[in-house]
């Protein structure tokens, strides 16, 4: 005689705080993914192939992560002010200088989460 039996799911002996992904993540209808490309974020955890969810319409507040359109380039940066009060983005880089609007900042949306991939790519 042949019995299956199952494990416990190390899940249910979790215990902690609760998290409720469609609350935290996908609250928001009109919440867009962009896709990170290059190291300019990478001191703030956020790697070139991660999506980045914004929440588009929100007015940002200094420090806050931003998708942002400066002159003609779309950069995902810090917001910033200068001492004049003039916005400017900042990467997570030090190598990667400041970008200051010669003619326009448009800010897309405010980061509120980043998804990542944690296995690599499978190919049958």
């Amino acid at each position: 005689m042949f019995r299956t039996t199952g494990f416990a799911s190390p899940a249910e002996e979790f215990e902690g705080d609760e998290f409720d992904l469609e609350r935290h993540i996908f609250a928001s209808p009109d919440l867009f993914p962009v896709r990170m490309s290059g190291e300019a974020m990478i001191g703030a955890s956020i790697l070139a192939g991660d999506f980045v969810l914004i929440r588009p319409g929100q007015t940002p507040r200094v420090g806050e992560i931003v998708w942002a359109r400066v002159d003609d380039r779309q950069l995902l940066r810090f917001y910033r002010k200068d001492r004049q009060g003039k916005p400017y983005l900042r990467a997570a880089h030090p190598d990667v200088p400041d970008d200051r609007p010669h003619e326009e900042l448009l800010i897309y949306g405010v980061a509120t989460a980043i998804l990542r991939d944690l296995l690599p790519a499978r190919h049958p």
